[in-house]
């Protein structure tokens, strides 16, 4: 009686020092994956300040660009000149062709 119940024992404790095994083995996995993923998401935050600030310069090149100054000159590069002559026509000029 006391042999059997001492190999009991002994296979409980085998049993028990294999469920701790197993419960290790699966904390280093999880703490690995958990670690791993936060260096992914360190990367991914890094790629979007980076593109937030690639952003922010685009928009200031943009505006710069397409200010009223550099439209005007762009236009006198291109050939477009100031009108030497502006008409202004009224609704009662007898020159408009829906008044024949």
């Amino acid at each position: 009686m006391k042999y059997q119940n001492n190999q009991n024992r002994f296979t409980i404790n085998h049993l028990l020092i294999f469920v701790m095994a197993l419960l290790v083995a699966c904390q280093v996995y999880v703490s690995n994956r958990i670690a791993t993923s936060g260096k992914s998401i360190s990367m991914y935050e890094q790629k979007a300040l980076q593109i937030e600030d690639d952003n922010r310069k685009l928009l200031s090149e943009n505006v710069k660009n397409y200010s009223l100054t550099t439209l005007s000159q762009r236009a006198q590069e291109l050939g477009f000149v100031e009108p030497a002559l502006i008409l202004h026509l009224e609704q009662g000029t007898s020159n408009l062709a829906l008044n024949q």
